[in-house]
C-alpha cells in the first residue's frame, strides 16, 4: 500500500525546529523533501 504522500516533493526552506520536525512528518507519510539552506551559514542548528 502506497505511502499517503508518496510521488509528493515537498521543498525545505525551513530553518528553526518547528518547520524541519513538519517537514519530517511530511517524509514519514511519504514525501521526498529537499532541504534548501542558506549558502553562506547552512543550517542554524548545526551549531545547536
Amino acid at each position: 500500500m502506497p505511502a499517503a504522500l508518496d510521488g509528493i516533493t515537498v521543498l525545505d526552506f525551513t530553518r528553526l525546529l518547528p518547520g524541519p520536525f513538519c517537514t519530517q512528518l511530511l517524509c514519514n507519510l511519504g514525501a521526498d523533501v529537499i532541504k534548501i539552506e542558506d549558502p553562506q551559514l547552512g543550517d542554524y542548528m548545526r551549531s545547536v
